[in-house]
């Protein structure tokens, strides 16, 4: 799972600083709208095939979901990031995972899921 989280931190490791410029002008709304757009989306992608992972390799996707809160909300660096996830209203990366899965599987189960991952009984 190396190889995946270091494609998409290839990507998504610049996109905090690349689009701090353009945040700093919007407002927090607009601005979370922004980084989910640039950030959140790569972090998601295919999210579901690292539950599980090492903590390592956890913590190198939390640090741009960290980079991320803190140019949304205009935090320092060496602040506690906690508090800025939770009046995000972020999921840190483990929970984020283990909630998509975890979404993934109810509506699998409710037939909500698309066809190729809905369950079918067969008696």
């Amino acid at each position: 799972m190396s190889a995946h989280v270091s494609s998409v931190l290839s990507v998504s490791v610049l996109l905090p600083a690349l689009v701090s410029p353009v945040v700093r002008s919007l407002s927090i709304e607009a601005a979370k709208t922004v980084v989910h757009a640039f950030i959140s989306l790569r972090l998601d992608y295919c999210n579901y095939l690292i539950h599980g992972i090492t903590d390592t390799l956890l913590r190198r996707l939390q640090a741009v979901q960290n980079a991320a809160a803190r140019v949304v909300s205009g935090t320092r660096r060496f602040d506690h990031i906690s508090p800025v996830l939770r009046q995000l209203h972020w999921l840190p990366e483990r929970q984020r995972v283990d909630f998509k899965l975890a979404m993934l599987v109810y509506k699998a189960l409710s037939n909500l899921a698309p066809q190729y991952c809905q369950m079918t009984a067969s008696l």
